[in-house]
């Protein structure tokens, strides 16, 4: 009751962030809900026009490769029923016709696999993986879906090596959030990696996946990870829960290639408050996306409240 009087708010914060638990800190100094909203809406620290090229995935990769940003290849495209590939038009209306597309695609592209991606979905949501050895079940499942909504058609990264010993079904990620001060100073703030389990091929956290938080200061990951409260708030001791990989002090290859690829980004698209997810490859860091409103309250477990944070003092105060 007191703490909901002081937030003014009901703290769901206060189960989602594990407050409740032994040696959590001081429960004043976690941002409520409250708080977190007023800072990832707020118009002074996010731009529309930069907002809408993040939002749109076939957008933003356009921007990428425009400005010779590493980003993954989107082989085709379709706004429902209309599809796009390599500068020509396809209407297409049925399953039977779809299968041929996309056999086209596999074949033209010499690929085997392809993320299907929606526009502007967030949080892995409607994400899947198209095989060209499973294709026709895949489309039959999918299908109705595809024909009416619209997608990207992706290259799947290729993961380092390093990374793949944690958990090698999805691509896991770096999550890396971005600030930039009224004076133009870029602060690196929360950065964490997203990683896959159960079988899934998506790291988010809101598909099911967990997050580590990182030694932003040696790049390695913590031993702990943390999952969201909608999947049972596991807090994950060290060793992923399919491969019992560890993760305490696992340094993160080209982790300070991943800082300077965020760093370009915001040069080129200076939104003062954003996340970017950055994937490891074989080669070095890639773009995955930008997210205008980004989760920044990843570390706050591990840091034990954010409020005592000097620079996310001064975001909360511009908020």
């Amino acid at each position: 009751m007191i703490l909901t009087f002081l937030k003014k708010g009901f703290p769901f914060y206060y189960f989602g962030r594990l407050i409740y638990r032994k040696n959590s800190g001081n429960v004043k100094d976690y941002f409520s809900t409250r708080e977190y909203y007023r800072v990832i809406n707020s118009k002074k620290l996010n731009n529309e026009v930069f907002n809408s090229i993040m939002r749109n995935k076939l957008i933003f990769s356009m921007f990428c490769e425009k400005n010779n940003l590493p980003i993954s290849k989107i082989w085709s495209y379709n706004f429902n029923n209309t599809f796009y590939f390599q500068g020509k038009s396809f209407y297409i209306n049925n399953k039977d016709r779809l299968f041929e597309y996309f056999h086209e695609v596999f074949e033209n592209s010499g690929k085997n696999h392809l993320f299907l991606k929606p526009f502007s979905n967030k949080g892995g949501r409607g994400i899947f993986l198209l095989d060209i050895d499973n294709l026709e079940v895949q489309l039959d499942e999918n299908g109705d879906k595809i024909l009416n909504s619209y997608y990207i058609h992706e290259e799947v990264i290729q993961q380092h090596s390093e990374i793949n010993k944690i958990y090698s079904k999805s691509l896991n990620t770096l999550r890396i959030t971005t600030y930039l001060d009224e004076n133009g100073t870029l602060h690196f703030l929360d950065t964490f990696m997203r990683i896959g389990s159960g079988g899934s091929v998506l790291d988010n956290i809101s598909s099911g996946g967990f997050y580590v938080p990182i030694h932003s200061d040696r790049g390695t990951l913590t031993g702990t990870g943390y999952q969201a409260l909608q999947f049972g708030a596991a807090i994950i001791n060290n060793r992923h829960p399919d491969t019992q990989y560890p993760f305490n002090d696992f340094k993160i290859p080209f982790f300070k290639e991943a800082h300077d690829l965020c760093l370009q980004l915001t040069k080129l698209l200076p939104n003062r408050l954003s996340g970017w997810d950055i994937a490891i490859t074989p080669n070095g860091p890639y773009i995955v996306e930008g997210n205008d409103n980004p989760y920044i309250l990843g570390g706050e477990t591990e840091y034990k409240g954010f409020l005592k944070h000097p620079i996310y003092k001064k975001i909360i105060s511009e908020s």
